[in-house]
């Protein structure tokens, strides 16, 4: 059954690009670049954009179509392999990391050099999301961190003032529940809840110091009480606490979209007084009118941070139009661009220096989101850390194992324990299916597992761990952050 699933999924995503490409628009001899990506409001402007762009740099003229049929990673991959995908496609989180490990994504380290658009030209923390064992697979078109967006309304309603910026744990529980208490009527279905459902576990898990792997990478380490500790806080907020829902108490409500557009929806009328997002938001939020907004970083135990977020887009291998797709990735460094995700409230811009202008912080045509901006960009300068990834395990395997678990556990049918634990066997298991498929690595593994065992004896007696022994991007900020890190070691 699952064969015959895959055949008919080829065979249809082959037809769709099939039809596209039979079009009679395609003989031009304006070159065409088609741009798989999401369907967004803001998509025919980018695309004018681009082309305006062009013109004013007396570029030759490029055509950019978007393709939002195909976004599915299973089509990009299926299309991939085929040899008919589109010249440029989305890759959201770490899927540059399995569409880079098939061969269907293009180098661009030397062409980032020549035109202007390389890991330089961005945040560091961002590079881990398109430079792949030093080499570069693609270029954000914006990046981005998820803060808490609030209703100032639903908060008004409450009779409680806008939550404060930082807080931790304790201090998000205790307004949670005054929030709850004050909105719930007695013997009625519950019908407000603090925050959306949405949330960030690795968030959660390091800011008790803890990361989904250890320093050198060469491990899951999520079997440890602290993870525990984040998988019980994150049950007693939605099933003992009520401050925020269920998967079966948010199915309850009838709004229209999917997905996240239902959660900005009940964000939007004030069923739920705060939502986890990026700065992207801002786009569908737009349309349910001027309601006033603020912004607080997610609760922490003991460290805040927050957790780069947003992808890149690769340009396929076998593209004909890589000269043309090397000039759309220039302009998306450009400041024509940085300008319009400014102006467009489409996450944040690549270039760090366009989170001072006064234009991102206090956008006129918005005045109900001023505050909101200064949370994201401090968010991003003050706190953000690359995503972990360890080389031994490809990112959607891991991600994939640490969700089912998570999900049973909400379930009940696992203990918080026994998921964590689950979560870091299963992982495991992957490094070494891993090493035995690629021996290549077993080499490097081996070396790391070997500096490991020196970081865990300088732990364990409590001495400076050397900079360079650390692979794993939090826990060098972290140990730096609080004094642990010893910046002077010319390493292993």
């Amino acid at each position: 059954m699952k064969r015959i699933f895959l055949t008919l999924l080829m065979v249809l995503s082959l037809a769709a690009v099939l039809t596209w490409w039979i079009q009679p628009a395609r003989q031009t001899d304006v070159p065409i670049l088609y741009w798989v990506t999401t369907n967004s409001p803001i998509r025919d402007d980018q695309v004018a954009a681009f082309e305006n762009w062009l013109e004013a740099n007396a570029y030759e003229r490029i055509e950019l179509r978007i393709d939002a049929s195909n976004n599915d990673p299973s089509k990009k991959l299926i299309q991939g392999i085929s040899g008919v995908a589109a010249d440029l496609f989305d890759n959201y989180a770490d899927q540059a990391y399995l569409m880079q490990s098939t061969g269907i994504l293009s180098d661009l380290t030397e062409p980032a050099l020549a035109h202007g658009f390389g890991p330089e030209t961005t945040y560091p923390s961002v590079r881990s999301n398109f430079m792949i064992e030093g080499r570069q697979w693609g270029y954000p078109p914006s990046v981005s961190v998820a803060v808490y967006l609030v209703n100032v309304a639903a908060f008004e309603e409450a009779g409680m003032e806008v939550p404060p910026r930082q807080w931790d744990i304790a201090t998000f529980e205790e307004w949670g529940r005054r929030y709850v208490a004050a909105r719930t009527v007695p013997g009625e279905r519950q019908r407000h809840f603090f925050a959306g459902s949405q949330l960030d576990r690795v968030e959660l898990s390091r800011s008790t110091g803890l990361d989904t792997y250890n320093e050198t990478l060469t491990a899951c380490v999520l079997d440890d009480p602290r993870y525990v500790k984040v998988l019980e806080t994150v049950y007693r907020w939605m099933y003992e606490d009520h401050i925020i829902p269920s998967q079966q108490e948010e199915s309850t409500f009838a709004v229209e979209g999917s997905g996240l557009g239902i959660s900005m929806a009940l964000f939007a009328r004030g069923n739920y007084a705060m939502l986890y997002l990026g700065r992207f938001a801002l786009v569908r939020l737009r349309s349910y009118g001027d309601q006033e907004y603020a912004a607080s970083f997610p609760p922490y135990f003991e460290y805040p941070n927050l957790r780069v977020a947003g992808g890149n887009i690769g340009l396929y291998a076998k593209s004909s139009k890589k000269e043309e797709a090397y000039r759309f990735f220039e302009y998306l460094a450009s400041d024509t661009h940085n300008r319009m995700i400014v102006a467009t409230g489409d996450a944040l811009p690549v270039n760090p220096a366009f989170l001072e202008t006064e234009g991102f912080l206090r956008p006129p045509e918005h005045p109900n989101e001023w505050g909101v901006h200064e949370v994201y960009a401090e968010g991003m300068k003050a706190y953000s850390i690359s995503r972990s990834r360890s080389p031994f395990v490809l990112p959607e395997v891991a991600k994939r194992i640490e969700v089912n678990n998570y999900h049973s556990f909400l379930a009940g049918r696992i203990s918080a324990a026994e998921a964590a634990g689950q979560m870091a066997e299963r992982i495991n298991l992957e490094i070494e299916r891993t090493l035995e498929e690629r021996p290549s690595l077993v080499g490097e593994y081996e070396r790391l597992v070997a500096l490991q065992e020196k970081i865990d004896a300088l732990k364990a007696a409590g001495k400076p761990i050397p900079a360079d022994w650390i692979i794993n991007p939090f826990h060098r900020r972290y140990y730096r952050d609080m004094g642990l890190l010893d910046e002077g070691s010319e390493g292993p």
